[in-house]
């Protein structure tokens, strides 16, 4: 089955025009549209960063691991290690965190129900919270599934009712309210000005805690802005729900004021239209003694390079390396069997992993496909999915998701 990866890089974009479209009907400029523009140049760079961050994790913790298999049993190492191993575990969650307020983050799309969703996340709160705050939610009847990434909403409200539980301390009311609404073009205003008309699930978060006064709700949204003690919190998480809420082509509503607690309302489109939600039936795999173990590992950094064919041929693969796209579409034209690509997505010299790829099922129509990459842009995403002869793995990645990975690409099926 294909699995949608799309990514928002291009609705970015979108939602930052239909904002200044809508400012240019209100009459001219417009804070809302300057906010946007400042958080779509931050969650660029952050979502630059990420990616090099991540090539740069996976050679440690590449190297750290063959490093334990091979030399472990020495008095001491192990240990210190493992501290290593744990302190990259704790970087490569940050440089998620870093993507998620990106609009780099690939999203995979499934139908949900917003309310079901929402009362399983109450009910869970309030098992964790104990009394001392009180959860309410209001769920209108009949409201229809949208398609939207589960985990990130999860994440987005999670993070929005961590923040109300800090702003009611010790103790107050939260109300998590779910409804469907109409838009129709020049009824919104400010935050939400950039919405299409059409039907929207709106998830109300609502607290009854101190509030913000203007100036910190101004600043609400941008990353690593926190008003809590220092160690308290890195100030990602509203950064994170901005994030979501540009990916999935809806908007966020803040309010705020100070003794009036806080109102966050996410609009989440009912139509998944512009993000190309692919279905196939399921393809059945090759048994593992009717095909090779061929892998052609194209990766433009050596030191990455290296520690993954270490990996596949330890796992018992014949690997044969490339340097970059130029030199994988020469070893392509050879005779050489190969039964996988393994390739990163962007690569100097002008030639993508993408376009790898095509040449190699131009050539080899049952070769499976494996990306790798520290995000998924749209050289990666073309049609906004992949093929379901076609995996993905995020970097960084150890040794074991590697060859976790390889496997699971091997035993795709393949549609021709």
């Amino acid at each position: 089955m294909a699995t949608d990866l799309a990514t928002t890089e291009e609705s970015s974009r979108e939602g930052t025009q239909r904002l200044a479209t809508a400012a240019e009907r209100a009459g001219g400029g417009s804070p809302a549209l300057q906010r946007e523009q400042k958080l779509e140049a931050i969650g660029q760079l952050a979502g630059g960063l990420a990616h090099d961050l991540n090539n740069l994790l996976t050679i440690i913790v590449g190297n750290l691991e063959l490093v334990k298999r091979r030399f472990g049993d020495t008095p001491g190492l192990a240990r210190r290690v493992d501290a290593a191993l744990s302190a990259s575990s704790r970087a490569a969650e940050l440089t998620r965190r870093l993507l998620g307020i990106s609009h780099l983050q690939p999203m995979r799309l499934e139908a949900v129900d917003v309310g079901c969703l929402v009362i399983g996340l109450a009910e869970q709160l309030q098992r964790t919270w104990g009394r001392s705050i009180v959860i309410e939610t209001d769920i209108e009847p009949d409201v229809v599934p949208i398609q939207t990434d589960r985990s990130q909403l999860e994440t987005a409200l999670e993070n929005l009712c961590l923040n109300a539980r800090d702003a009611m301390a010790p103790g107050g009311c939260l109300r998590l309210a779910v409804r469907t609404v109409g838009v129709r073009r020049g009824e919104v205003r400010g935050a939400v000005a950039a919405l299409e008309p059409g039907d929207y699930v709106a998830v109300e978060v609502r607290d009854d805690g101190a509030g913000m006064p203007p100036d910190v709700l101004e600043q609400a949204f941008d990353p690593f802005f926190t008003t809590k003690e220092l160690g308290a919190g890195a100030g990602l998480g509203l950064s994170i729900v901005h994030g979501f809420v540009r990916r999935a082509r809806g908007a966020v509503d803040l309010k705020s004021a100070r003794g009036n607690g806080t109102s966050a309302v996410l609009y989440l489109p009912t139509s998944a239209s512009g993000h190309r939600v692919a279905t196939a039936p399921p393809e059945a795999s090759l048994p593992r003694s009717m095909r090779s173990t061929t892998v052609l590992c194209v990766e433009d950094d050596e030191d990455i390079r290296e520690f993954a064919v270490d990996v596949l041929r330890d796992g018992g693969y014949e690997v044969c390396e490339a340097a970059n796209g130029r030199a994988a579409l020469e070893v392509l034209r050879s005779e050489r069997p190969f039964d996988l690509l393994l390739t990163d997505v962007l690569m100097p010299g002008g030639v993508t992993g993408r376009a790898v790829a095509g040449e190699a099922r131009s050539r080899r129509t049952r070769i499976r496909v494996l990306y790798v990459s520290g995000y998924a842009p749209d050289a990666l995403l073309g049609g906004g999915r992949l093929e379901s002869h076609e995996s993905f793995l995020a970097k960084p990645y150890s040794a074991a998701d590697l060859l976790r990975s390889v496997e699971d690409a091997l035993e795709r099926g393949d549609p021709s």
